[in-house]
């Protein structure tokens, strides 16, 4: 299956907080990634011709690199690389690439003028030259875009349309004929990188942006982005009734990072490329649960069953937020769920759980244009440990837990319907049989002085990555797909555990043949593919 995204004058996708939720939230607050200087960066590469007769940076172009830079809270930074294409019948020159040529700029004529006053005469008759073609064709224009200081809003990039050229020899002047052009109109063709982090270094400040960014990209490095939910050791409550079930999460959380990048390419407003990829390092979680029954009537027949889900925590994560004024949102929310199933006779207490670890060379590719060419990869090695204790049981338990972390990604495109992109990740989740038992001759082996009662635990440990998309229009919410990318699962031998418990015989315990399947209500049932 795939989506096509209808044509409109301005097509930009953004990966972007939960969309009417986050972005709302007054925590949610993205890094704003400003206008970098790009003529910084290449300067620092050598990448500028020296030849003093020749000013390539005055040439007009069929595309243009704009770079953009941000630093989260977290003091690490942020980089944004976009290739723009100038519209159809036009060509384009970046004012960032040769503003060191000039003396002074001013954008804001009385009569729409621009004014760009040169430093040499080398570099004057040169523009000329390269932008003279204006006042000789009547329908000549081209498009200039600048990042200066009182050019458009601050720290932001401003688009104009130039269609004549007066000049002053004696003062090395050239006033543009300049119409603002606005983004939705010269934005439709880009290709678009972020996700890089950038080195610091402390340089002078521009227009109050830091520039520690300037000559420092290093463009090898991906957004590390660090998901801990919960801090182990810590005790949260998620089912009290004193009738029947107490159960308290002991240590749940999830530790580690993820590195993050992503690729969105437009040719005419229509998105030809959009992914996203992420891959874990170091990433582990833990669930340890502690369930205290008191069901003590109607000993040899299980009850109904009590599920529920709650969220154990939900952050949105500023660090990774973006937002690059006029072009784009991106951000990511991560949520912490726990669900859990269970049917008991007698009472029990016990600890449950589980430890699971995603190996670091595992990577998950979403593919947002055609979600059906997603894939993962490298995620074999994911390791499975289970915790295991119980103190006390009179007759039987089924239970079933999962925690699942949600990356969750909102895409709006804009003019165009949004879409919901989720990462589901049930890890770990667990069903586990116990059940009590009497031996005359010893439970879980026949030594002198064995123990003639016990309990016998059968469990099955999984790990599950599922993709899920929705669409959301007019504030309402559509399943469009959901696939399960990964499954790992690993059933342990049987687990005998000798206790003392009074009183019991083998009449008193009903039959738990058979795992309960593990609780699904927070994920989509799959479609084919």
């Amino acid at each position: 299956m795939s989506f096509s995204l209808p044509q409109r004058a301005a097509s930009i996708l953004c990966i972007a907080l939960i969309i009417g939720s986050c972005f709302s939230s007054p925590t949610a607050k993205p890094a704003i990634l400003r206008a970098i200087h790009s003529a910084d960066y290449d300067r620092s590469s050598d990448v500028r011709a020296r030849d003093s007769n020749r000013y390539p940076e005055l040439d007009l172009q069929t595309q243009g690199k704009l770079m953009y830079g941000g630093s989260p809270e977290n003091g690490s930074r942020i980089l944004a690389n976009m290739m723009l294409y100038a519209p159809d019948g036009l060509l384009m020159v970046l004012l960032e690439y040769f503003d060191h040529l000039t003396s002074a700029i001013d954008c804001w004529g009385d009569d729409g003028t621009m004014s760009l006053t040169f430093n040499s005469t080398q570099a004057y008759e040169y523009a000329l030259h390269a932008w003279g073609f204006v006042n000789a064709n009547a329908n000549g224009k081209f498009l200039l875009i600048a990042n200066h200081a009182g050019c458009g809003p601050d720290e932001e990039r401003q688009a104009y349309i130039i269609t004549s050229i007066r000049e002053d020899g004696a003062s090395l002047t050239t006033y543009l004929a300049a119409q603002v052009a606005p983004w939705s109109d010269i934005g439709g063709s880009y290709d678009l990188h972020f996700g890089h982090i950038v080195t610091s270094r402390h340089t002078p400040e521009r227009r109050g942006w830091k520039d520690d960014l300037k000559g420092n990209f290093d463009v090898t490095k991906t957004t590390d982005f660090d998901p801990e939910l919960g801090h182990p050791g810590e005790v949260r409550n998620i089912w009290h009734d004193d009738s029947r079930l107490m159960l308290d999460c002991i240590d749940c959380f999830v530790a580690g990072s993820f590195h993050l990048i992503g690729h969105v390419k437009t040719h005419h407003w229509h998105i030809e490329v959009a992914t996203l990829s992420a891959s874990p390092k170091g990433f582990n979680a833990t669930v340890e649960l502690q369930a205290k029954i008191t069901r003590t009537d109607k000993l040899e027949e299980l009850s109904d069953k009590i599920e529920d889900k709650a969220d154990l925590f939900s952050m949105p994560v500023p660090d990774l937020g973006i937002e690059i004024p006029k072009v784009l949102k991106l951000g990511l929310t991560l949520s912490y769920q726990i669900g859990f199933s269970t049917k008991v006779a007698g009472s029990a207490t016990f600890v449950l759980g589980a430890t699971t670890s995603l190996p670091d060379d595992g990577t998950i590719t979403v593919d947002l244009k055609d979600v059906q060419k997603s894939s993962w990869t490298g995620f074999e090695g994911a390791a499975l440990v289970p915790i295991f204790d119980v103190t006390e049981l009179s007759a039987s338990v089924k239970f079933a837990v999962f925690t699942q972390v949600d990356l969750a990604f909102g895409i709006d495109i804009i003019g165009h319907d949004s879409l919901d992109v989720e990462l589901n990740l049930k890890i770990p989740q667990l069903s586990t049989n116990f059940a009590a038992g009497y031996k005359e001759k010893g439970f879980c082996n026949q030594d002198d002085g064995a123990l003639t009662t016990g309990v016998i635990a059968t469990t099955a440990l999984a790990i599950e990555l599922w993709l899920e998309v929705k669409s959301i229009f007019e504030k309402k919410k559509n399943d469009l797909y959901s696939y399960k990318f990964f499954n790992l699962t690993k059933t342990l031998d049987e687990h005998c555990a000798p206790l003392s418990i009074p009183g019991l015989t083998d009449e008193t315990i009903p039959s738990v043949s058979e795992l309960l399947p593990i609780p699904t209500q927070l994920i989509t049932p799959p479609v084919d593919r």
